[in-house]
């Protein structure tokens, strides 16, 4: 019984709140390139799905579902502190929060510049696009009964650069072999 009471309440707003961002995502992206690539249409579907993730993992779905039973808990404007408090604490579960952050929006800072590729994109710009974003998550968390944490925005945007070194180092490195290739078959 727990199981589908769990589904009814978290998997099933979070699936329709899915739905409709991809959606409004989907037609957003249409109208302003009516000339897609396939590749960049899909990663634009993986980074809205990756966003949905991230809702569904902090509870950001709550605000969404209208429940409010659990929120305003005071958030931590203050970068680090608590950090440092909670490293005396729990080593082990501070290394793991921070670790979780990285990883978590490492996708984000690879998907972003293959979504949207006519931009011209700086690693500043992936971080202030990541900014904006987990700002926008660490409110819907003020919301949802969650503890907000400036430490967050810190952590997510640095897991995001990582993800656009990696994209970048990618891309690097296909160029490079597509140039050998075409030079190999010149030469033959």
């Amino acid at each position: 019984m727990e199981i589908i009471g769990a589904i009814r309440h978290y998997l099933i707003p979070s699936a329709i709140s899915a739905a409709v961002i991809c959606g409004i995502w989907f037609l957003i992206c249409h109208f302003i390139s009516k000339k897609a690539i396939l590749y960049e249409w899909s990663a634009r579907f993986l980074l809205m799905t990756l966003v949905s993730a991230i809702l569904i993992l902090t509870d950001g779905y709550r605000v969404f579902t209208g429940d409010f039973t659990t929120m305003f808990m005071k958030p931590n404007l203050i970068p680090f502190v608590q950090t440092v408090e909670d490293i005396h604490q729990n080593a082990k579960g501070v290394i793991e929060q921070i670790l979780y952050n990285l990883v978590l929006f490492l996708p984000f800072g690879f998907l972003l510049p293959l979504s949207f590729e006519r931009i011209r994109w700086k690693w500043w710009k992936v971080v202030i696009i990541t900014a904006l974003t987990v700002a926008v998550v660490e409110i819907l968390e003020l919301f949802s009964g969650r503890y907000a944490d400036i430490d967050d925005l810190f952590v997510n945007c640095i897991g995001a650069l990582f993800g656009y070194c990696v994209c970048i180092e990618i891309r690097k490195f296909i160029v490079t072999v597509k140039g050998a290739k075409e030079h190999d078959e010149d030469m033959h």
